[in-house]
């Protein structure tokens, strides 16, 4: 510890002035709430500052540190003379790493890997000096030949010309503002030509084994690309430069001051210690291995390693609450705070990180959570103490199942990622980065774990026995009527009928309708009536209509064609919707099969026999499924962990299309007709009917998200656009895959208001992705109801997979338009022709299914996607690009 003591520092978000308590040490400035060091607030890295100096307009006390990010740390001091100390200790500790830096630097293969790692030397051993003789700023672009287009690299780049004397070989090497290697490369493996259309800009012609790149750079003026050539050019003809070379540093406009600081200092010929260019050669210094010290690391490999099956045991001990002990089953909440926390006191947190940390860890102290006492779900509750129980109990399951796959899922994607960021050479900058993925993960795996426990304590209610005595439907043979609409006198004359359906009659009408003696079977009709007979019937009803259709009194010949037709109907019921059927409506159909079997339907009553015995067997396996099934997903964990951003960037952008739309098609592809029936995704009481529905509802919104979340993970703006443009690229392949249900997930997620407000980092995407967004926005345009959409339905092949919400806006239309029933009271059918035929034209494009492949892990990893609240998502936006305040 070489300085500390109290300042005043102002923040970055809320520009108020706060005590804390500085202490420089090693190659960093930490701040602290006070001086028995217990809250670490943040991190200044010395190495990464550019500029020390006075502040003169904040007063004679302050002084401000300047880092390569652009982020500047206003300071003020109790007085001057204190001010003065700290600025010279802190650029005595600046120009100290620079040195050390300059002079130890690892040798490196053509290939750019590090030579102190070969024989048995060691990093001393083989250390040589080197020179950076030009340093500028930039941008790089890269020429992409399949496309015969430049790419966008990095609009902000640093481009340096070093000399290592020792090997007397010249390197030149691109990065960006995160250190990240853009282009680095020995100059005998490269060509520099000029661009005589360009003059600000040049071109590097670089050997890469058998194959060549180029690479493009625009710099920030005509000048300076006439001095970088005149550089070139002396090599090229000396073979070297000059002894008495000055080094050059060709900064943009906006760094000019600064700029003619630093070349003073150079021509003092104390260029070593001159602290202004540590962040330029501090990149070439030997790999910083992690942000994190080796206990802190030693806490998130054990976790990363153990979460998996920390879950598990939690799970089980949900799924058994009477099992749910604090002892084993709370491990997990207890150390994914402890591993936020310690990495919070080691990696610079901004205002927004750190209160989103916070918000985290207070969360997982949730005493409902920890008791097994989370809020009951009120609306399952009231739908299963009517005539719904089956169904609810039917939703729960579902819920349940579901959850536990996300919740899996989540335990994985949080273990890649602290697996990398205990195990992977990171810079501190993309630290902080990961650390927000971490902490979005762990967010929303708590959220699902406190969903899933709520649907465990319902469900158990429910099927407890002080539930069903009273209330439930299995202890009512003919329970009352389930609520309809009233009959509403209207116009009688409503025009003739286009289709031999009828379009009114009452429940035993449209039956005998269904089932005629004499007429052959029309198959529309029957599909139409199956489809839609719970808008104006419970299933008991129908069951009932059709057994006294059964026992219609007529001649024999005719008796017989009727019970074969109610016996057919009953098959197509069964095939079609068997959902519809509750434990105890089960039991009412066997007995009535078993009329059948007696009434000489024999081989028609064995099969429906057979079919409805399998089928209950196949629901009893599913119910009595043990916790034992529970284990931990075997997908094997990366060695170095994964970075779910860096995934994103590198995967082909197909394979991520292919990938979503896998997920997408395993809601979508489970959409029953009854389902999209009566609005039932949107009234609290019914939308136990619709769980595959509201499935893919929640998964177009959790992408949404999920989009706008990933955009703004990191700090760089030319990252952000390069996630934006991926997210782009991926809209676009979707739509060549005709998947515009998914499609409208990406378009949703790049117009929310926190990534539309962007405006810096939309300006960095290339134009040509710009125009592919439009389209893919243009297809989903909601003018003229969706008409664009419509027409490229219309003329797609399949396999596609239309908007969802375009047919159930067609359906609200169908029910808040048309009415229920007629002036006579007849049930109108002409609605439910209507509805029927809308369903129609969307799920039978599931006949023919999507045939990709699983890739994991990205599978797994996009299968649950964490994402921010609308309120965090704005509030991220603003930390990444604050208001312009003269707006």
């Amino acid at each position: 510890m070489e300085k500390s003591g109290y300042l005043k520092k102002q923040g970055h978000q809320v520009k108020n002035w706060k005590t804390r308590f500085f202490v420089i040490k090693g190659d960093k400035i930490l701040y602290y709430t006070n001086e028995q060091l217990t809250t670490l607030k943040g991190t200044i890295a010395l190495a990464d500052c550019y500029e020390v100096i006075d502040d003169p307009r904040r007063g004679p006390k302050n002084f401000v540190i300047r880092n390569k990010e652009n982020r500047s740390y206003f300071i003020e001091a109790d007085t001057e003379a204190e001010k003065n100390s700290w600025l010279s200790c802190i650029q005595k500790a600046g120009a100290a790493i620079f040195a050390k830096r300059t002079n130890s630097v690892p040798e490196e293969n053509e290939d750019g890997s590090d030579l102190s790692q070969e024989g048995s030397g060691t990093t001393e051993d083989k250390s040589n000096v080197m020179t950076i003789y030009l340093s500028a700023d930039c941008a790089l672009f890269k020429w992409i030949q399949a496309e015969q287009n430049w790419e966008t690299v990095d609009e902000f780049a640093k481009l340096v010309l070093i000399h290592h004397e020792d090997q007397s070989r010249y390197r030149i090497a691109c990065y960006s503002n995160d250190c990240r290697y853009l282009l680095n490369s020995w100059y005998k493996s490269l060509a520099v030509s000029s661009m005589p259309k360009q003059p600000e800009c040049a071109q590097l012609e670089v050997a890469n084994g058998e194959t060549t790149e180029f690479w493009g750079i625009r710099f920030c003026s005509e000048a300076h690309s006439k001095t970088f050539a005149d550089v070139i050019q002396e090599i090229n003809s000396n073979g070297s430069l000059s002894k008495g070379f000055v080094p050059i540093d060709l900064r943009s406009p906006e760094n000019e001051e600064y700029d003619e600081k630093s070349k003073a200092g150079k021509n003092t010929g104390n260029s070593s210690s001159d602290f202004a260019i540590a962040p330029l050669s501090s990149l070439f210094g030997a790999k910083k291995k992690n942000a994190l010290p080796a206990p802190v690391i030693s806490v998130v490999q054990s976790l990363s390693q153990s979460l998996q099956q920390q879950t598990i045991e939690l799970l089980k001990g949900f799924l058994d609450l009477e099992g749910y002990t604090t002892d084993s089953s709370h491990v997990v909440l207890d150390t994914i705070p402890i591993a936020l926390e310690k990495s919070k006191d080691c990696i610079y947190c901004n205002t927004f990180l750190s209160g989103l940390i916070e918000k985290t860890k207070d969360m997982y102290k949730s005493p409902s959570l920890r008791a097994g006492t989370p809020n009951f779900d009120q609306n399952a509750f009231l739908a299963a103490s009517g005539m719904a129980k089956f169904g609810v109990i039917s939703d729960l399951n579902y819920k349940i199942s579901e959850e536990l796959g996300r919740i899996k899922s989540l335990a994985y994607q949080i273990s890649v990622t602290l697996q990398y960021l205990s195990t992977c050479d990171t810079k501190e900058s993309s630290t902080g980065q990961v650390l927000t993925q971490i902490t979005i993960q762990s967010l929303n795996f708590l959220q699902s774990m406190d969903r899933l426990l709520s649907s465990v304590v319902t469900l158990k209610f429910i099927q407890s026995a002080s539930f069903s005595a009273g209330e439930g439907v299995n202890q009512n043979p003919e329970p009352p009527k389930e609520e309809k609409t009233k009959p509403i006198k209207e116009k009688p004359d409503e025009g003739p009928s286009t289709s031999s359906i009828p379009s009114a009659g009452t429940l035993e009408q449209l039956i005998t309708r269904l089932t005629p003696d004499r007429a052959p079977l029309d198959m529309t009709y029957r599909n139409t009536f199956i489809r839609t007979y719970r808008s104006f019937a419970a299933p008991w009803e129908l069951l009932d209509a059709l057994k006294q259709r059964y026992e219609t009194e007529v001649d024999e010949k005719r008796s017989t064609s009727i019970q074969l037709r109610v016996a057919g109907v009953i098959k197509y019921w069964l095939e079609t919707n068997l959902n519809d059927f509750d434990d105890h409506l089960m039991e009412v159909l066997l007995d009535f099969i078993k009329t059948m079997a007696k009434d000489g339907h024999a081989k028609t009553a064995e099969g429906l026999e057979k079919y409805l015995l399998r089928k209950q067997e196949e629901r009893k396996q599913q119910a009595n499924a043990t916790v034992k099934e529970l284990s931990v997903m075997d997908i094997p964990m990366p060695e170095f962990g994964i970075n779910i951003l860096d995934l994103i960037l590198e995967t082909k952008t197909h394979v991520l299309a292919e990938q979503l739309t896998l997920i997408d098609c395993y809601y979508y592809y489970k959409i029953e007709a009854s389902e999209l029936l009566n609005e039932s995704w949107m009234k609290p009481k019914l939308k136990h009917r619709a769980p595959h529905v509201l499935g893919v509802i929640g998964r177009s919104t959790t992408l949404s998200f999920w989009v706008a979340t990933i955009i703004q993970l990191s700090d760089n703006p030319t990252v952000r656009a390069k996630v934006m443009t991926k997210m782009i690229k991926i809209g676009k392949c979707l739509l060549k895959l005709n998947n515009f249900n998914t499609m409208f997930g990406i378009v949703a997620g790049l117009t929310m208001n926190p990534i539309f407000r962007l405006k810096n980092t939309f300006s960095r995407v290339p134009d040509k992705h710009k125009q592919a967004f439009q389209e893919i926005q243009d297809v989903m345009n909601p003018q003229s109801s969706y008409r664009n959409h419509r027409a490229r339905v219309a003329t797609s092949k399949r396999p596609l997979l239309p908007y969802l919400g375009i047919l159930l806006t067609d359906l609200t239309m169908i029910e808040a338009g048309t009415r229920d029933y007629t002036a006579d009271g007849l049930i109108n059918f002409r609605k439910r022709e209507s509805l029927s035929q809308a369903i129609y034209e969307t799920t039978s494009f599931i006949d023919i299914k999507y045939q990709f492949q699983k890739v994991e892990p990205i599978y797994t990893l996009l299968r649950e996607l964490p994402h921010l609240d609308s309120d965090d998502l704005y509030e991220f936006s603003l930390d990444r690009e604050p208001r312009d305040p003269k707006q």
